[in-house]
């Protein structure tokens, strides 16, 4: 059956982007005022040597920021529910004037560099609360490379993302959705958006053609995409040696929170060492999953396409989206009825896109874009099953941490990408303990989209920050990736993160279904997601925490380093200790549901 265009859509199912901008005409308008003040903005020769002129940078710089938010939210969101060519141009201009914007804010921030530290030590103390900003600005300014060198940068930046694009386009444009004939004799038309969807079907040999068929048609732009990936971790590479850092992963773990406000945050290139290895040594709790999931299947060996399928001893419930949105309200009650009533406020405004149309994006389940002026969005592609219910209400704790951060300065209206998950993960277990009391099929489905989900953020997600750590390190060190050297880490790293599960001569494009337009050191966030979640929600059960102090910690998020915010919630991530304690969580997960 063929999937509707978005403009047929119900608009109570479809998000409403008039509250960013009422027309792409008021759009455009903004966007002029904005170019208008960048090119008219030539920063002031003179050094930063006082606390008025420091206040007046940090509040030029975050205005910016804001306001190319806004422009990068609607555009995105447009983009994403039409084929409409001026959509994709929207989202080309937004990308352009981003670039300008960082231009504009280097060259204001040059003027730190004729001031003595000692100066601005002084002015750093007797900024109140812009203190961290500026101490933040202080830091990019110091690896700011020449204006030469940056005008040339500048020059060349659309070109610099070329790679995501062509990703985007052979996942989007080129990639020939398979057609798989189900059990029932129908024909289905297995999209991305839908292969993950398919790959739970309860028919092992239907799950099969479509692992086959889909990766078989990946396998057809293996080469494109692996020459695109290497080229866009080149470009990273270089980007990191201009600025004077060494590798790929100490520039991308040097990154900007999201929404992008200007500040940065900083995770050390140890401790992600640490995660890795302390999760990689930790893999027996994954290897009793799968055994438990081929005893439950009635197979000899776990398949790679048996890891997606519910084990539930009942048949998979449909769920409709009312319904969905209930379970989710009713599940966040543990953080507080005024964190309830956010949730509520939220699905009331229009601020989801909800199902799959035939012009929408589906190269990704759901995402959360937003602005710390306009809030949070959430595209989803439901599909009235268990999984895309957890996608909903994982996105929700996206938004409702944006909301809560909103509070504050606009400046720090943010989340560093270390903290982010924690929220969405807290979410997906607060869901399963409330549908684990409804009981019945639902109840057995949640449990296990639960372990799923776990194993996935814990394992999965560690075997991708190795993965990507080894690619990397190859490209530093000047090799070029090729579609047999990926294949040869993806096999090596998956063989020790997952040395349970039986592969196949297909399992080398499996890495090409990957989110491979996001940076490279990505995944680590997932797995700190599940290990910060875990422990608040055992915290808040015995008391160590209650849901205001844990609201207050979602208000704060971007005014504090990440390590720092991960000590306020008792978690200390220079031991492996955390890793352990997770892994061990998860082996509890599984004792009481075998």
């Amino acid at each position: 059956m063929s999937l509707p265009d978005h403009a047929d859509r119900d608009e109570q199912y479809t998000w409403e982007t008039g509250q960013i901008f009422a027309t792409p005409a008021e759009w455009d308008r903004y966007r002029a005022e904005l170019q208008a003040d960048l090119d008219a903005a030539d920063p002031p020769a003179a050094p930063i040597e006082s606390t008025a002129a420091a206040r007046e940078l940090v509040d030029t710089v975050a205005d910016w920021y804001q306001r190319i938010q806004r422009l990068e939210l609607y555009a995105t969101l447009r983009d994403c529910i039409t084929d409409d060519p001026a959509a994709s141009d929207r989202g080309g201009t937004a990308r352009s004037l981003s670039t300008r914007v960082e231009t504009a804010v280097g060259e204001h921030l040059d003027r730190l560099h004729s001031t003595d530290a000692v100066t601005l030590d002084r002015i750093e103390e007797a900024l109140g609360e812009r203190r961290r900003y500026f101490a933040s600005l202080r830091a990019r300014a110091a690896r700011r490379r020449s204006p030469a060198v940056e005008a040339v940068v500048e020059q060349f930046a659309e070109q610099c993302s070329s790679a995501d694009r062509i990703v985007r386009a052979v996942k989007n444009d080129d990639f020939d959705a398979p057609t798989v004939e189900t059990p029932d004799g129908d024909e289905r038309t297995v999209t991305l958006g839908r292969y993950a969807t398919e790959l739970a079907a309860s028919d092992r040999d239907y799950r099969r053609r479509v692992y086959e068929s889909s990766l078989d048609g990946l396998a057809t732009f293996e080469g494109t995409l692996a020459t695109a990936y290497d080229e866009k971790l080149t470009a990273a590479s270089t980007s990191a040696d201009a600025v004077g850092i060494d590798s790929i992963r100490e520039r991308q773990l040097t990154n900007r929170s999201y929404p992008e406000g200007g500040i940065e945050f900083q995770f050390p290139t140890a401790l992600h060492d640490r995660l890795i290895d302390a999760v990689g040594d930790a893999t027996g709790p994954r290897e009793r999953a799968r055994e438990r999931r081929a005893r439950r299947l009635g197979i000899d060996a776990v398949r790679p396409w048996d890891t997606q399928v519910s084990v539930a001893d009942a048949p998979e419930p449909e769920i409709e989206y009312e319904a969905a949105v209930g379970h989710v309200v009713d599940a966040v009650a543990p953080l507080g009825e005024a964190y309830q009533e956010r949730a509520r406020r939220f699905f009331a405004q229009r601020r989801v896109d909800v199902y799959e149309c035939a012009d929408k994006r589906s190269d990704i389940p759901a995402f959360c874009p937003s602005s710390a002026e306009d809030g949070a969005f959430v595209l989803l592609n439901f599909q009235r099953d268990v999984r895309t219910v957890f996608h909903l209400c994982h996105e929700l704790g996206h938004a409702l941490h944006v909301e809560h951060h909103r509070e504050g300065p606009a400046m720090y209206a943010t989340g560093p990408r270390p903290i982010s998950e924690v929220p969405s993960v807290l979410h997906e277990v607060l869901l399963t303990e409330h549908l684990a009391q409804q009981n019945g099929p639902l109840a057995a489905h949640a449990r296990e989209r639960l372990l799923q989900s776990l194993e996935m953020l814990l394992y999965e997600q560690a075997a991708n920050a190795a993965f990507k750590r080894r690619l990397a390190a190859t490209v530093d060190g000047g090799e070029r990736l090729t579609a047999d050297r990926i294949a040869d880490a993806y096999r090596e790293t998956l063989a020790r993160f997952d040395p349970a599960l039986e592969p196949c001569d297909r399992t080398r494009f499996e890495w090409l279904t990957g989110a491979l337009f996001r940076d490279a050191f990505h995944h680590y966030q997932y797995v700190l997601g599940a290990v910060g979640a875990l422990h608040v929600r055992e915290s808040l059960r015995d008391g160590r925490l209650d849901p205001a102090t844990y609201r207050e910690f979602l208000r704060s998020t971007g005014r504090d380093d990440p390590v720092s915010l991960f000590e306020r919630l008792g978690v200390d991530l220079t031991t492996s200790a955390p890793y352990e304690r997770a892994a061990q969580a998860f082996e509890g997960y599984l004792d009481r549901w075998t």
